[in-house]
């Protein structure tokens, strides 16, 4: 009776509906370790013995074969030439070992030409160490439930597509060249250190473990497209090579949660120009890091999200090209980056979301159109901006609690702001601007004594704290309205002070207390309750007492901050009271001022 596999024309094997080879030997296994039993050795030879008997029928086709262990290579060792040489034990078997393949005369291997396996499974190592692969070696929808070894350590077009490789796979100094794995499933480590690939492509596979390919090289087309990487991938200190001016490195619509090319080369043959390595097409990337690669490479990153991007130590070499729109990145990181490409590197349509790093860069040929910083914190140390730098650029809230730098690059970003005519950011970075020159002048002030302190405080310290708490360097338009009232108030209660109206207009303080208590919690939606406690608690009291003590209210307020009344007001009769009522003057005009300059600036033009 024939095989009950599709198109098998062998006869059954031991009273099943499938022949020796389809059969599928689960039994021939313990349940619970996986060996072979003692009685399934005879089996297994059987299983090989039909492969040598039937290899012209089957004609190197493996079409869904689930084979066993693979057959022992049995040799000795003879004394020849004074020397030890290894021998097969019996030269007839030579001939018949394994597939039973031998198309040359001389040699201790069996050789398969061009031979295919198809929905196989190796239900043991696929052991391959003394067979030869010669030609075309294609392993489609097979199954590797063990690991799989080969003859030599250079392997060429060996092709696996749609396999499933279940346990661990080392290729360490390997030279694979025109190998593919497309469609193939990794379930446990791969190690490709010390690897050669020479025309390599990984598309539409997924690697379920960590897999290393460092310190190895990469020659031609390396295809990586719509690959899955589960855990970490690894290719520091990894040299990627180019052969022709087609070859590409492509990472496009590749999944990974961590991809690691620390000090990688990226080199190409003079003539042919720089590597593309491209990161495009809705790819879903983690950590990619180019800490202290070598960078001669033309870099194209598009229409992606990423975890993190580090540019840490890197140089972009004179014929570099760079590219990258369209991106969304949580994390950027560009340290100690140095551009000496000839063209200018732009970043197009790019968004940051959580935090923008840049330390020690000279930005001189970079490009930033339409970024977005909108949600993200921002550190600058000990870097510059120089050429055609911003176009568009969405800064977010500029405040102290998002971006951190030095005075100086608060000046540069103040100066590119305005030359894009974008004033309100511009405005947003003086104001950091000048927070961080007071923090210089308090440390110079320590430097100082005597007359030179207090001198120092007086022209300097103090203009920049009675500014800052004014207006926030004229950023708020609303603390000096709260000023205003504030010195309206005092005002009115100097005036209309009188001990006798305090028990009868008591009530009024708790009830207004509690109320105003409230408004810091409304304000702090815009401004972190740290920096308006001074402004709050000041003025709840103060309104408090006014309420108990005034008796027109708001009517009084008005005339007291009005600019033209003041100065038609009665002042006191005493000189000390003229002095006083001259400096209230000036408050209220500084602070009328500072409500005009800090509006206007809310509405200037970009």
């Amino acid at each position: 009776m024939s095989c009950s596999y599709e198109d098998c024309n062998f006869e059954c094997y031991d009273s099943n509906n499938k022949c020796i080879f389809h059969y599928n030997k689960r039994d021939w296994l313990t349940p619970k370790t996986k060996v072979w039993k003692s009685d399934s050795k005879e089996k297994i030879k059987y299983f090989w013995s039909e492969i040598r008997r039937l290899k012209d029928q089957i004609n190197r086709q493996f079409i869904g074969f689930i084979f066993p262990e693979f057959e022992e290579f049995l040799m000795r060792a003879d004394i020849q030439d004074g020397m030890y040489r290894i021998q097969p034990s019996d030269s007839n078997y030579l001939n018949n070992y394994s597939f039973g393949y031998k198309d040359r005369s001389n040699g201790y291997y069996s050789i398969l030409n061009d031979v295919s396996f198809q929905d196989a499974i190796f239900l043991d190592i696929a052991d391959f160490s003394k067979i030869f692969l010669n030609g075309t070696t294609i392993f489609t929808n097979t199954v590797f439930e063990k690991s799989i070894s080969f003859s030599w350590n250079t392997l060429e077009n060996i092709h696996f597509d749609n396999v499933n490789f279940k346990r661990e796979i080392d290729f360490n100094g390997f030279i694979l060249k025109n190998c593919k794995f497309t469609n193939t499933v990794f379930v446990n480590k791969i190690n490709f250190v010390k690897t050669t690939f020479i025309e390599l492509n990984f598309k539409n596979s997924t690697f379920k473990h960590e897999v290393s390919f460092e310190d190895g090289n990469m020659k031609g087309n390396i295809n990586f497209e719509n690959v899955t990487f589960n855990k970490e991938v690894n290719f520091q200190k990894q040299k990627f090579m180019r052969d022709n001016s087609k070859d590409t490195i492509n990472f496009s619509k590749v999944k990974a949660s961590d991809i690691n090319f620390r000090a990688s080369i990226f080199v190409s043959h003079i003539h042919y120009g720089n590597i593309l390595i491209k990161f495009e097409d809705k790819g879903e990337y983690g950590k990619i890091d180019f800490s202290d690669a070598n960078m001669h490479v033309n870099i194209e990153i598009s229409n992606s999200k990423f975890k993190s991007i580090i540019w840490r130590n890197i140089t972009l070499s004179k014929t570099t090209k760079c590219t990258i729109r369209n991106i969304e990145i949580d994390e950027f990181i560009l340290d100690r980056y140095k551009n000496e490409s000839e063209e200018k590197i732009l970043f197009d349509f790019v968004r940051v979301n959580n935090r923008l790093e840049i330390s020690y860069v000279d930005f001189s040929k970079e490009k930033f159109n339409q970024f977005n910083l909108t949600t993200a914190n921002v550190e600058i140390i000990n870097s510059s901006f120089n050429g055609d730098f911003f176009n568009s650029v969405k800064w977010g809230t500029i405040s102290e609690d998002r971006y951190k730098a030095t005075r100086d690059i608060f000046r540069q970003l103040k100066s590119y702001s305005e030359q894009q005519k974008n004033f309100i950011d511009a405005d947003g970075f003086y104001s950091l601007e000048m927070k961080e020159r007071k923090k210089e002048l308090r440390e110079e002030s320590k430097q100082l004594k005597g007359f030179e302190l207090v001198k120092h405080f007086f022209t300097d310290i103090a203009v920049f704290y009675i500014h800052e708490k004014t207006s926030d360097f004229s950023q708020n338009w609303v603390l000096p309205i709260i000023w205003l009232f504030l010195l309206g108030m005092i005002g009115v209660i100097c005036k209309n002070f009188n001990l006798s109206t305090l028990s009868e207009n008591i009530y009024f303080l708790l009830p207004t207390s509690i109320l105003l208590f409230l408004l810091p919690l409304i304000y702090e939606k815009y401004e972190k309750i740290k920096k308006i406690v001074v402004y709050w608690y000041l003025f709840i009291p103060t309104i408090a007492l006014y309420i108990a003590f005034s008796t027109d209210k708001l009517d009084d307020i008005a005339v007291m901050i009005n600019p033209s009344k003041i100065f038609t007001s009665v002042p006191s009769t005493s000189i000390s009271g003229e002095f006083i009522y001259l400096l209230y003057k000036i408050a209220i005009l500084f602070l009328v001022y500072q409500v005009v300059i800090a509006m206007k600036k809310k509405v200037r033009s970009k």
